[in-house]
């Protein structure tokens, strides 16, 4: 696992922790604004996950 690996791993890591707390937030009772910050985190996390992903693929092929 080179560099490049490790720091893609940590932050398609990083982008699947701020999924789950985007939906934590969205469905928490509590917060008013919950609703509208959860989704804006939960939508940027989805972009992060799938660039990161997707550069994961380039990075370490299976072949």
């Amino acid at each position: 696992m080179n560099g490049r690996t490790s720091w893609l791993m940590r932050t398609d890591s990083l982008a699947k922790n701020g999924l789950l707390v985007g939906i934590a937030i969205i469905l928490q009772p509590w917060w008013s604004w919950g609703l509208k910050v959860g989704f804006f985190l939960t939508a940027a996390a989805t972009v992060l996950h799938i660039l990161t992903s997707h550069r994961l693929d380039e990075a370490d092929p299976l072949d």
